[in-house]
């Protein structure tokens, strides 16, 4: 069990710290990040102003 474990978070940590070495990859990663908060946001002012304009 203490084995699965430490596999994934080998793999998480590899993960992150690869993003934080390449540079490119740091600023796509943030890009994602941003975008799905705008889309969330917007998703939701979207449905709060159709509930108002009803």
């Amino acid at each position: 069990m203490k084995q699965r474990k430490k596999q994934k978070y080998n793999f998480w940590r590899w993960l992150i710290l690869t993003i934080a070495r390449i540079k490119r990859l740091y600023f796509l990663a943030w890009g994602i990040v941003i975008l799905f908060i705008v889309a969330f946001f917007r998703a939701d002012i979207t449905a709060l102003l159709g509930k108002i304009g009803q």
